[in-house]
């Protein structure tokens, strides 16, 4: 397997990629994501690290929707993910980096046309008895807003449902944090395939064939 790559303007070290419990970038979990992107076209929505930075600031406590406008217009989501519109997917994923390091998946479920639910899939929920559900929901409260915004939200049917901790979410070892991005991919990567009709069969014991599956992916679909 070669050193490094480069896919969709990403440069990846696939090397660190694969060495267990090291810690992944945004440049590999974009390009990961821009992957199974490609096989869910006109189904799900598949956005990368850096949406939710722009739209909520580095604690979520702000909303700058005019910093993201552009990303769910016609054209570019029509390129992205064969879509018209946000309000014609079925699922929404956003990775979201909480901290100086971790990260999750939210998940916006858009089936029950009006009424979206939003999910925090947080591998680190039950490896800290200190898990703050704040962490989560500030994140899919800014997700929610910005469903409203999008006219996704049915404004007879009142807010959106945030889901803080769904018992489906598995979770990682907590001596290997590093794992958190891979969880992150994971979960996008089950969701697009499954949506949630399958949940999510993986587990922390699975993090290994997981970073060589994401790399597998990356080469494969750099060298197509």
């Amino acid at each position: 397997m070669v050193g490094r790559l480069h896919l969709n303007n990403e440069r990846i070290d696939l090397r660190q990629l694969v060495s267990p419990g090291s810690w992944l970038g945004d440049e590999t979990i974009n390009a990961f994501l821009y992957v199974v992107q490609q096989r869910c076209r006109g189904r799900v929505v598949l956005l990368n690290t850096h949406f939710l930075k722009l739209l909520g600031g580095h604690d979520f406590n702000s909303f700058d929707y005019h910093r993201v406008r552009r990303w769910t217009a016609a054209k570019r989501l029509r390129e992205l993910a064969g879509l018209d519109s946000i309000r014609d997917a079925q699922l929404v994923c956003v990775p979201v980096h909480a901290g100086s390091k971790h990260w999750w998946l939210a998940l916006c479920d858009l089936r029950a046309r009006g009424q979206p639910i939003l999910w925090c899939f947080d591998s680190a929920r039950d490896a800290c008895e200190t898990w703050d559900p704040s962490r989560g929901e500030k994140a899919l409260r800014c997700l929610a807003r910005w469903l409203e915004v999008e006219g996704v939200v049915d404004a007879h049917a009142g807010r959106a449902t945030l889901v803080l901790a769904p018992q489906c979410a598995p979770q990682r070892d907590a001596a290997l944090e590093g794992d958190c991005a891979v969880f992150t991919c994971a979960a996008a990567d089950s969701a697009a395939a499954m949506g949630m009709t399958g949940g999510f069969p993986y587990s922390s014991a699975d993090m290994q064939a997981m970073r060589w599956r994401i790399a597998r992916a990356l080469v494969v679909h750099a060298f197509w």
